[in-house]
């Protein structure tokens, strides 16, 4: 296989298959891609679809069982919080670790070291202490700037961003696309945030049970892929839903909304049901509403809104009302997490989608026709 002059990345009938104890696997398969130099490919798909498998093989970290693969230039990545990090080092040990791992000189780390420690925003006090003291924000942010700092000609990035802050999100995005318009660096970018990922990535292939089932701009892939989950699941009951994760102690198996018909500006009430094998302490949810074209726009949670039972029973349901919808016409959808004593026990992604209907806040008011997912926010006029 030879690569085009315009091409950083080509696959050809790429494949990874598993063998299980009885039985095999392909955890990706058919996989034919031609990445151009400078470009930004946005990966999407469900849990299991092969993102990570795919990554991996372009990565060396293994071998494709069918297939063949080709990049030019040198590749970094950053696939799992603290990739190449040693626990019992300190952070700058780990700085120069990792980026020699990556095939940067000890003289030339020694002339970004303050530039990497900056980007990570790790304080002087920390940056000399090992890194297992660290939390995963933190090893995030020194992995990212290592990464970010190293002239690579390819950055692979998988959904770590997720586990930054946001300003360090964006400053992440920042770079990343800096280092496409300026230096001509190539960004493979995972992500379960399809705002994000539109924003960094005109273009954007969906994965489906380990084959990739379309390819095209990043905006058509994404609604595709929201609508494609959720008709998918609109049949399926919660609880029997297998695409989340989590440690399985708790499961979500209802969300329902009260009145059926929500309208802007209106009162209404959703119902979350859940089961577990026995009683709960210190229990938190968490829900995103995102737009249709996955943007994230409110936030519910039970801490943040101070409800703190010491104690819950093991299956039964909780409510939120809400006094006035806030989101106009259109289209929305349900992320939910489930933690309890800090522990992640469910994680659902696009549990559940609902429309909202026309509608106002103030009696007499004109209604919105706006064509994209929003937030109304109450003000007040005057002359």
């Amino acid at each position: 296989m030879k690569l085009s002059s315009n091409l950083a990345i080509q696959t050809e009938n790429l494949g990874k298959k598993y063998k299980l104890k009885n039985s095999e696997s392909w955890a990706l398969k058919h996989i034919n891609l031609n990445i151009e130099t400078g470009s930004a490919l946005g990966i999407i798909g469900p849990n299991g679809a092969g993102k990570s498998t795919l990554l991996k093989i372009l990565s060396g970290l293994t071998k494709p069982t069918t297939g063949s693969y080709k990049y030019r230039g040198s590749l970094t990545s950053l696939l799992e919080v603290g990739t190449g990090f040693h626990p019992d080092l300190s952070g700058i040990e780990n700085i120069y670790l990792s980026a020699a791992l990556n095939g940067m000189s000890r003289k030339i780390i020694r002339k970004k070291v303050d530039q990497i420690i900056d980007f990570s925003g790790i304080s002087l006090e920390y940056i000399n202490q090992p890194i297992k003291h660290y939390s995963s924000g933190m090893k995030v942010r020194l992995g990212f700037a290592v990464a970010a700092n190293i002239d690579a000609d390819i950055l692979i990035v998988d959904e770590v961003l997720a586990v930054g802050d946001v300003s360090f999100q964006e400053k992440c995005m920042q770079s990343m696309e800096s280092q496409m318009h300026e230096q001509g660096r190539t960004v493979l970018f995972v992500s379960h945030n399809l705002y994000t990922l539109q924003k960094l990535c005109p273009q954007a292939i969906l994965l489906y049970q380990s084959e990739m089932t379309q390819l095209g701009n990043s905006k058509d892939v994404c609604e595709s892929y929201i609508n494609q989950t959720l008709d998918r699941n609109d049949n399926i009951k919660l609880e029997k839903r297998e695409d989340r994760g989590g440690s399985g102690k708790i499961r979500i198996n209802k969300l329902e909304w009260t009145p059926t018909l929500l309208q802007t500006g209106k009162e209404a009430t959703l119902t979350i049901g859940y089961q577990a094998k026995e009683r709960l302490e210190d229990m938190n949810i968490k829900i995103s509403i995102n737009g249709s074209d996955g943007r994230f726009l409110t936030p519910l949670s039970m801490h943040s809104s101070n409800f703190r039972p010491e104690s819950m029973p093991a299956n039964g349901e909780l409510t939120v009302k809400i006094k006035n919808i806030p989101w106009m016409k259109g289209t929305y959808f349900i992320d939910i997490r489930v933690i309890e004593k800090g522990m992640v026990c469910d994680d659902l992604r696009k549990a559940s989608k609902f429309q909202v209907h026309g509608g106002t806040f103030i009696e007499g008011g004109d209604e919105f026709n706006s064509t994209k997912n929003g937030v109304f926010i109450p003000h007040v006029w005057n002359i």
